[in-house]
């Protein structure tokens, strides 16, 4: 079992994680636990890491690339959230990020992109993960119990670090909106982390920004 997620994957992954959080400290949940300080922020960063390579282990979960797979759900998913942002559901696109599109596009890809990357530590391979191990040590796990694993995951990451920094009372409409641009691709990484590895959830909530970024501000500007 330790070789379907090597020690030297999840050490990178750690080393990855801990360098983006030196720049780029996201996270309300880690913001909170680490009172405010960087330095810990990053070292909570990799402990999250280290300890979900060894959830990934103890929940049969891999640190497999498939480069294809991940790549076809990145377009596909940069499709459904242009569709959803710019037709659907435009009227609830927040300001903030109507005004980053207008930002130059190598640093906004950085910022997403890098911030893809911690999100999946964080919410799939530390969070998913741990629940994976702990339910799987009893029982197999069916898909339908994976894919609600995966929505409680995602509902913890969008509840600190959306719904707990929005300004105003939060709406119907609103709860809609975030259920569908950010709740959904969260379970969908999360199905793609079960189903075809860690590495392949990375290539698809990062590369979706690829994708999705150049177009964005042709149909949001």
């Amino acid at each position: 079992m330790a070789a379907s997620f090597p020690r030297r994957s999840i050490l990178l992954i750690a080393l990855i994680a801990m360098g983006i959080a030196a720049f780029l400290p996201f996270d309300q949940g880690l913001r909170l636990l680490s009172f405010g300080r960087d330095t810990l922020h990053i070292l909570l960063m990799g402990l999250l890491a280290l300890v979900g390579g060894f959830f990934a282990q103890k929940g049969g979960l891999t640190s497999a690339a498939h480069l294809r797979v991940g790549l076809a759900w990145a377009l596909g998913m940069a499709a459904y959230v242009l569709v959803l942002d710019g037709v659907l559901m435009r009227p609830m696109v927040p300001p903030g990020a109507l005004a980053f599109v207008h930002t130059p596009l190598p640093g906004r890809l950085a910022v997403y992109m890098a911030r893809a990357f911690n999100e999946s530590v964080i919410y799939r391979l530390f969070l998913f993960g741990g629940l994976i191990a702990l339910l799987r040590s009893s029982r197999p796990l069916s898909p339908a119990m994976v894919l609600a694993l995966a929505l409680l995951a995602q509902m913890v990451n969008i509840a600190l670090n959306v719904a707990l920094i929005e300004p105003g009372p939060v709406s119907g409409a609103m709860l809609l909106y975030w259920s569908l641009r950010y709740v959904l691709p969260g379970v969908v990484w999360g199905w793609l982390y079960w189903r075809h590895g860690f590495v392949t959830t990375e290539i698809a909530s990062t590369g979706v920004h690829v994708f999705l970024q150049p177009a964005v501000g042709w149909v949001l500007g």
